[in-house]
């Protein structure tokens, strides 16, 4: 939902549909690359469901949990300003 007002905020008015439609896309594209990610590092570090392959499960989950984190680096590429009043 949080998403979703910045994105309100930030549209231009008279396409607000089509903006819509560009954030989810981005959103789902998203996704996407994640659970490939995901899969490629899966099989990268070797955990197959068979016993004694979860060695590495560790940094997979590492990984999984920190990546996210990124995403709070492009916090600086939003305006400042309030636009339409929230």
């Amino acid at each position: 939902m949080p998403l979703m007002i910045i994105a309100c905020q930030m549209c231009p008015k008279n396409i607000e549909a089509t903006f819509y439609a560009l954030v989810l896309a981005v959103i789902n594209a998203g996704y996407l690359i994640s659970y490939w990610l995901g899969g490629l590092m899966t099989i990268a570090w070797g955990i197959t469901g068979e016993p004694g392959s979860f060695q590495n499960l560790w940094k997979l989950i590492l990984t999984a949990s920190l990546l996210p984190l990124v995403s709070l680096g492009f916090l600086i590429w939003l305006p400042n300003e309030n636009k339409i009043g929230f």
